[in-house]
């Protein structure tokens, strides 16, 4: 069969795009034309878009990545590097269609970013040889995540008991969990992240990022902003995207001043009973660091039960000495932040 790439947005079928991802078996929310938006429209984010389409323009294959820079200029192409989650998409894992969406996109992205790094969100192993051969290393990266087909009473039951303490101890703080619609009390919620972020010394993309993503996937149903609350003042707040019976946990924190109300516990669980009710089959955690190195959130994570998986990441470097100068960059970048 003959196949075409198409990797200019304007050629693209709007129809077809969103069709093929809600239909692919690993479909995610972070391959979708809506997410592609939400990048196009992020001061220092960049989308990369590579589609394989058949004859009959019917979509083969997909790659969308988000090109971030901290900064604009020269110090923004030191901190350039290209994401990729939950990629590349090809239908019936037709390895020639992966050969040309691989092929393209490194032609792409060469000359724009330092590295790219490819988050998986399900075993790829029959993929690695093919993604060896272009250039990208294999790393062993961890996920945790829950099974929402279990019962109420299992999924509790699965929770360590410690983590279960401080659930209760939130409800007995008065603390509740609500759904967040009203846009002002979302930009709020910015000020959460902002706040942990900044104490964290890690980088946090702009509000109106927040602001796009949830005008953009919260009429969609595609997005949820779980909020705690406490004597009607939100201390901290989930956002979690919805897609496919899956939820993938996104942004997460409270207040500092607020963490003894352990709000965090709550709407975790909370967030979990409302997917379960809703009909999500899993709860994706996100990353939980590396194996063998010490991790604190991973630990954390891992009380709430569910299942620890080795999905692992791929990662191509394309300037090898930029992205020994960006790490001292990063340091700098945090030196001049913080």
């Amino acid at each position: 069969m003959n196949y075409k790439i198409i990797s200019d947005y304007s050629l693209i079928d709007i129809d077809k795009w969103s069709d093929f991802v809600k239909n692919h078996s690993n479909g995610n929310i972070f391959q979708t034309y809506e997410m592609y938006m939400v990048y196009k429209s992020t001061d220092n984010y960049e989308p990369v878009v590579v589609i394989c389409v058949d004859e009959k323009n019917d979509i083969e294959g997909i790659i969308l990545s988000v090109i971030q820079r901290e900064y604009k200029g020269v110090l923004g192409k030191l901190s350039s590097r290209s994401i990729i989650w939950g990629a590349p998409l090809v239908k019936d894992n037709n390895i020639d269609v992966l050969n040309l969406l691989l092929s393209e996109y490194d032609k792409m992205i060469k000359n724009k970013a330092v590295y790219t790094q490819i988050r998986n969100l399900w075993n790829t192993d029959e993929f690695k040889e093919i993604f060896e051969k272009y250039g990208y290393i294999y790393e062993e990266h961890l996920n945790i995540l829950i099974d929402l087909t279990k019962s109420e009473e299992t999924l509790w039951k699965e929770v360590f008991p410690k983590r279960r303490n401080q659930v209760l101890k939130a409800q007995k703080h008065g603390v509740s969990i609500e759904i967040v619609n009203n846009e002002n009390l979302f930009e709020q919620s910015y000020n959460i992240l902002n706040e942990i972020y900044k104490r964290a010394k890690l980088p946090l993309p702009d509000k109106e990022y927040f602001k796009l993503a949830f005008n953009t996937f919260s009429e969609k149903g595609y997005l949820k902003c779980f909020g705690a609350f406490c004597d009607n003042m939100l201390i901290g707040i989930m956002l979690v995207f919805y897609f496919n019976k899956r939820a993938y946990e996104w942004y997460i924190g409270c207040y500092p001043d607020f963490a003894k109300f352990n709000s965090n516990d709550l709407i975790i669980w909370e967030a979990f009973k409302w997917s379960k009710k809703n009909d999500y089959e899993i709860y994706d955690f996100g990353g939980a660091g590396k194996p063998g190195i010490e991790y604190g959130v991973r630990e954390y994570k891992k009380k709430f039960g569910g299942a620890t998986v080795n999905l692992g990441r791929f990662q191509k470097v394309h300037k090898r000495f930029l992205m020994k100068i960006s790490v001292i960059g990063f340091k700098f970048w945090q030196f001049l932040k913080f």
